[in-house]
């Protein structure tokens, strides 16, 4: 097998069109693929709509469940589940381009890439505020293909389960509630020199529901990465870094705060986007002067 694709899911319909974009891949004949699903949910909601789809399938799709409501624990059944030489993470709220399987694989046989992170495109609703709309906070652009990562979460990734296996590296129960095991488990992977690249080709779309374009939805999703940013920074570097990062996040939320709330989400796009930038950053800087003073990341806001 060479690549299985992985998608854990929780109470998401949406996971019925993941998998169809994955199986209208125009490349898979020529892949040797397989899909496996690990159902978060103790109920099991998923099993019937993805057993169903799996029957039609060209390419094998395992159900497995782990009832933990612990993405972490689904993450790492999926681990255990997978016989791919590489595995790629896709979440259930995204679906994937034509290409995006073969643009993963073309850039990890290019730079000998360990891991490599994909291009995740927001979708927004028509009712989505035009602020929101031209700060495109959904969208997550790591840079042009090639470009070094160090920090990545598993919402479009390819990563070599050789090297993880080799490694002992899993998915830190502890981390699930917080939403921060992805990024510990490939910071992990960085220290121990896996080679972690962008590919700006692979890409995705994350279809963003209307209760996420407010302003309350984004200022706790900003604030809640940043706490989550800096509560692993706490953790997990050591020195003058953590001390550096919090200078930086209480220079922006000094700098940011008059931006953020002077009311320039109406006007011209380049103010409604300069608007939805300042007030996501300033957020963020909140939440992770917060992660690093007190180290609690709490769970993530869904």
């Amino acid at each position: 097998m060479q690549i299985s694709i992985c998608i854990c899911t929780y109470r998401r319909s949406s996971i019925l069109d993941t998998i169809k974009s994955i199986l209208a891949q125009p490349n898979l004949d020529t892949i040797q693929a397989e899909i496996v699903v690990c159902d978060d949910d103790p109920a099991r909601s998923a099993q019937a709509a993805v057993e169903a789809i799996a029957a039609r399938s060209p390419i094998p799709i395992c159900y497995l469940s782990s009832g933990a409501s612990n993405v972490a624990a689904a993450r790492n059944a999926c681990l255990a589940g997978a016989r791919g030489k590489f595995i790629a993470f896709i979440d259930d709220d995204e679906t994937s381009e034509p290409d995006w399987l073969l643009q993963l694989l073309l850039t990890q046989a290019k730079y000998d890439a360990h891991v490599v992170k994909g291009f995740v495109r927001g979708v927004y609703p028509p009712e989505t505020p035009a602020w929101i709309r031209a700060g495109d906070p959904f969208t997550r652009d790591c840079g042009p293909t090639g470009t070094p990562v160090v920090t990545i979460g598993t919402g479009n990734v390819l990563f070599s389960r050789e090297f993880a296996m080799k490694h002992k590296i899993g998915f830190d129960l502890d981390h699930g509630p917080a939403g921060i095991e992805d990024i510990d488990f490939f910071w992990r992977m960085g220290a121990l020199g896996a080679n972690m690249v962008a590919c700006r080709e692979a890409v995705v779309n994350e279809i963003v529901p209307l209760n996420r374009v407010t302003p309350e939805y984004i200022r706790q999703r900003s604030y809640h990465f940043g706490r989550v940013h800096g509560s692993t920074t706490r953790k997990m570097l050591h020195g003058a870094k953590p001390l550096r990062d919090g200078i930086i996040a209480a220079a922006s939320v000094l700098s940011l705060w008059p931006l953020t709330f002077i009311g320039l989400e109406q006007g011209s796009p380049f103010w409604e986007r300069l608007y939805c930038r300042c007030f996501t950053k300033f957020w963020y800087s909140m939440g992770m002067l917060e992660g690093i003073a007190h180290g609690r990341s709490s769970e993530i806001h869904k």
